[in-house]
C-alpha cells in the first residue's frame, strides 16, 4: 500500500466512522460497520487505529484538539471592555457552528462523553477539559484586566457560562421534536448567540458602575 494510499484509507475510516458512531454508538458499532461505511478492508482498522475503541478515540480527540486550537485563538486577554464581548461572542459562535458543520460528532459528545462513559471519560481528561480550562483562564484574564467584577470562583463561573451554551446546543433534538425552531436556522442561531452574549456580558458585570461597586467592595 502506498503512503498516499493509507493516508486516503486512515481519513476514509475517520470520516466514515462519524456517521456510524453517531448512529450505532461505540458498543452498537461493529468493525465491520465501520470498514464497510468506509469502503475499505476490515483490516485496515486494526492497522491504521489498533482497533475500533481505537478508532472511536481518534475521531474525538481529533474533533477535541481542533476546538481546542480555535478557543485558544478566539480566548486571548481582552484590553478593552467591547474585546471581551466580541471574543466571548466569537467563542460561542464557534461553538454554536460547529453543530452545524459536524453534527454527527457532536451527538457522539453530546450522548457519550457527557454521560461520561469509560471512554468518554477518558476522552474528556485527555481533550474537551482543556477547552474548559482555556474558557476558566480567559474569564481571569478578564477580571485580572479590571474587564469583570471580581468572582470567588472562576471555575464555577465557567461552568455556568459554558453549561448555559452548551444547553441550548443539547436540547436540539428536543426542540425539533416539539416544532421549535433550530439551531440549523440561520436567524434563530443568530439571536439565540446574541441573547447568549447579552446575558453573559450582563453576568460578568462589565459595565462601569458595576466595576465601580466590585471595587468598592474589594
Amino acid at each position: 500500500m502506498t503512503n498516499e494510499a493509507k493516508t486516503d484509507s486512515k481519513q476514509a475510516l475517520l470520516l466514515a466512522a462519524q456517521k456510524v458512531f453517531a448512529e450505532k454508538g461505540f458498543d452498537g458499532a461493529t468493525v465491520k460497520d465501520l470498514a464497510d461505511a468506509a469502503g475499505v478492508n476490515v483490516s485496515l482498522v486494526s492497522y491504521h487505529f489498533g482497533g475500533k475503541e481505537g478508532l472511536y478515540k481518534a475521531c474525538l480527540l481529533q474533533f477535541s484538539a481542533a476546538r481546542l486550537d480555535a478557543a485558544v485563538r478566539i480566548l486571548k486577554t481582552p484590553t478593552s471592555a467591547s474585546e471581551l464581548e466580541v471574543r466571548l461572542k466569537l467563542f460561542a459562535e464557534e461553538l454554536i457552528d460547529v453543530h452545524v458543520r459536524e453534527p454527527d460528532l457532536c451527538t457522539i459528545i453530546h450522548r457519550d462523553v457527557q454521560r461520561m462513559s469509560d471512554i468518554g471519560t477518558e476522552v474528556f481528561k485527555q481533550g474537551f477539559f482543556e477547552l474548559f480550562l482555556t474558557f476558566v483562564q480567559f474569564l481571569r484574564s478578564a477580571e485580572k484586566a479590571k474587564l469583570t467584577k471580581k468572582f470567588k470562583d472562576h471555575e464555577k463561573l465557567a461552568t455556568f457560562i459554558m453549561g448555559s451554551l452548551l444547553h441550548l446546543l443539547n436540547t436540539e433534538p428536543h426542540r425539533k421534536l416539539v416544532g421549535r425552531p433550530s439551531i440549523n436556522d440561520k436567524k434563530y442561531r443568530e439571536e439565540a448567540l446574541e441573547l447568549w452574549t447579552e446575558i453573559t456580558i450582563a453576568a460578568l458585570g462589565t459595565h462601569p458602575s458595576v466595576l465601580a461597586a466590585s471595587t468598592q467592595e474589594s
